[in-house]
């Protein structure tokens, strides 16, 4: 019984510690493929090529933004409701 209470814990650990992980490698993938196209962008602008970037980077941060603000606002939630942050 306590082995299999174990392997439980470890599964859960592995698994938050896998979406950090994938949540990291995905802003940092983002941050470079922006960056390519800014350079890109910048070598040879044009009206196309800004909006292109401007619609690439919105986008790809917008979502991301959104679930971190959501984040934020569902632990300032359970912070007033006397919940204890981890």
């Amino acid at each position: 019984m306590g082995l299999n209470m174990d392997s439980n814990l470890l599964l859960k650990v592995v698994r938050i510690s896998l979406k950090l992980v994938v949540a990291r490698v995905l802003t940092i993938l983002a941050l470079s493929m922006t960056f390519a196209l800014a350079c890109w962008t910048m070598w040879g602008p044009t009206y196309e090529r800004i909006a292109a970037l401007l619609i690439f980077a919105i986008t790809v941060f917008l979502p991301s933004l959104i679930k971190e603000t959501k984040h934020d606002d569902d632990d300032e939630s359970s912070e007033q409701a006397g919940g204890t942050k981890a």
